[in-house]
């Protein structure tokens, strides 16, 4: 039989063993945390580093931009129409010298359409003159003319509205036995949309509104635009509306107010 004494030695000896494995099993996983902390630094530091090299060429990138170069000068694209540029945006309105050296007396001129030379006999027919010159002002791409004629017997005012200006048109030339030609029409602008008015200064009070005329006149300005001289006018045709009454006008224009 084994006696107490051999039985207590051998498990004294068993827990002298367990207490050494015991103990290596700790310093091992000490060595392994201080190993995992130390490749936490390590990563954590190359981050930082890291950081910090990004930081720097960050800046750098930054300290060596320079600004884009200047955007060129923009221009209306052809598309579009550009509003014409104006030196001038106040004139008076002058019947036109024209180019044979006679005076006109074209202040505005009114007819009949073919078999209605006997109808609206309270107006005059043919051209009558300016009683004074007329006042063509322009606002932006809008204009009025204003004139007051006289037939021998009545003072009529005349007041219009043009909108529009353009430089898409095509300028329109007569022959009106003056000795003008056909002129360059490049320059010239146009105002696809005009209306007016005519009115008695007479006891009478005879008012009528005045519309574009079919064809090919509509308000054109520029040189030679008067057909009835050389210089700087305006001329259009116009209608009143429900009548055969038909009329023109053609008048030259000089700058009396600069942009």
């Amino acid at each position: 039989m084994v006696s107490t004494t051999q039985t207590f030695f051998a498990l004294f000896v068993l827990f002298t063993i367990v207490s050494a494995e015991a103990t290596r099993f700790g310093a091992l996983r000490s060595r392994s945390r201080r190993s995992h902390d130390n490749s936490r630094s390590r990563r954590s530091h190359d981050n930082s580093r890291s950081r910090r090299s990004h930081g720097h060429n960050s800046r750098s990138r930054r300290s060596q931009w320079s600004p884009p170069p200047t955007t060129p000068e923009v221009t209306c694209p052809p598309e579009v129409t550009c509003p014409p540029e104006k030196e001038c945006e106040n004139h008076v309105a002058t019947m036109p010298v024209t180019c044979n050296d006679v005076q006109t007396h074209h202040g505005m001129w009114l007819g009949r359409q073919p078999g209605f030379q006997d109808s609206n006999t309270e107006l005059w027919k043919g051209p009558i003159p300016l009683v004074t010159p007329a006042k063509f002002q322009e606002d932006g791409l809008d204009a009025t003319l204003t004139g007051i004629v006289y037939d021998g017997t009545t003072y009529w005012k005349y007041d219009f509205e043009f909108h529009g200006l353009t430089t898409t048109g095509t300028g329109y030339y007569q022959n009106l036995g003056v000795g003008c030609i056909d002129t360059d029409k490049s320059d010239w602008l146009f105002y696809p949309v005009f209306n007016g008015t005519l009115l008695d200064l007479g006891p009478n009070g005879l008012s009528y509104s005045l519309e574009p005329r079919d064809g090919p006149h509509n308000p054109q300005i520029g040189i030679g635009a008067s057909l009835l001289d050389t210089e700087y006018g305006i001329s259009f045709w116009f209608e009143i509306p429900n009548t055969p009454v038909i009329g023109d006008v053609n008048l030259s224009l000089r700058c009396v107010s600069k942009v």
